[in-house]
């Protein structure tokens, strides 16, 4: 079954659907959330809430992008919450002390990664941020190039032409350095 007759049995309330929907894009959101969240629990959190809030809706959803899309953009909006809400939590000098401890915690999970992991993170910190989020969404999230123009509101050639400049720009990043 498809993913347009799975949204119109979920839009009809069928349990089978909805389950289908999730099982196919929970593995890959949880993914993004976790790559942009700062734990496991907020990340799961933030996941529960998406597609609550997706099947509360998927009456509204017009089926313009995939639901894969749709519940991203949920997601996102929450984890911008998420940080508006917790910065406003804290005084600055409370603030300046849980960023100290969070660098600390940082570098421990730093020292953790794997030297690739370490690699992929130095070549994204050379691309401009739209090559990032381009970069981030089609090989990090394994998005599809319309689910990645969807989500950020580019066009499919677009998101074409900034991913092939970006793997460009990586490639000559890492020839320099052999």
């Amino acid at each position: 079954m498809n993913e347009k007759q799975l949204i119109k049995k979920a839009k009809k309330g069928k349990k089978e659907a909805l389950e289908k929907l999730y099982s196919q894009n929970f593995t890959s959101l949880f993914k993004y959330v976790k790559y942009k969240v700062d734990s496991d629990e907020i990340t799961e959190d933030i996941c529960a809430e998406s597609f609550t809030r997706a099947f509360e809706t998927i009456e509204r959803f017009r089926g313009k992008s995939s639901f894969k899309t749709y519940v991203y953009a949920i997601a996102r909006n929450l984890i911008i919450k998420h940080y508006q809400t917790k910065s406003k939590k804290y005084s600055l000098t409370e603030r300046e002390y849980l960023l100290k401890d969070y660098d600390q915690n940082d570098q421990n999970q730093t020292n953790k990664k794997s030297d690739a992991e370490k690699e992929v993170a130095e070549l994204l910190s050379n691309l401009n941020e739209k090559e990032r989020k381009v970069i981030e969404y089609r090989y990090l999230f394994s998005m599809s190039v319309k689910d990645t123009a969807d989500a950020l509101n580019l066009s499919e050639s677009n998101v074409k032409v900034i991913t092939h400049r970006a793997l460009k720009k990586c490639k000559k990043i890492v020839f320099e350095k052999t």
